[in-house]
């Protein structure tokens, strides 16, 4: 049985905050995974899934904090929504890369909008509404948990 998530969220899941969470470690060998969402409501969808499946997961809602996460933590993969304010996506994509220290993280493109051409360089795109169980495969093929 496949595991989706609602696109539908209360009012105050819009609601964002400045400072990352860290969600529990599973196991010293797992890879970090930083989610970049500004919806609460999904953001912690993901990182809970994440955390459940063994990864260590850093949150940031937009792209300014996302980007001072990954030089700080290197993270073994980014989720990260197309559509924020601030920051979009695809531009937090180009900051990554053009910092040597970050460049080679790989990112994984999440949008409700159909893919086109400007995907920035990342590994892969999921469409919003994904599937859990599809999502945790695509993040296994570029971090697997040792």
């Amino acid at each position: 049985m496949s595991r989706a998530y609602s696109a539908r969220h209360p009012a105050h899941s819009h609601e964002r905050t400045q400072q990352e969470s860290v969600f529990p470690l599973k196991s010293h060998t797992s890879a970090t995974i930083l989610v970049v969402d500004d919806e609460a409501s999904i953001a912690n969808l993901l990182a809970e899934t994440l955390c459940n499946a063994g990864y260590h997961v850093l949150r940031a809602s937009n792209g300014h904090t996302a980007l001072a996460i990954a030089r700080s933590e290197h993270p073994a993969l980014i989720l990260s929504d197309r559509n924020m304010p601030e920051v979009d996506g695809i531009e937090f994509v180009r900051l990554l890369h053009a910092n040597p220290r970050t460049r080679q993280i790989p990112v994984v493109l999440m949008s409700s909008l159909p893919l086109n051409t400007d995907t920035a360089g990342t590994v892969a795109f999921l469409a919003k509404p994904f599937d859990l169980d599809d999502m945790l495969a695509t993040v296994a093929t570029y971090a697997p948990i040792a």
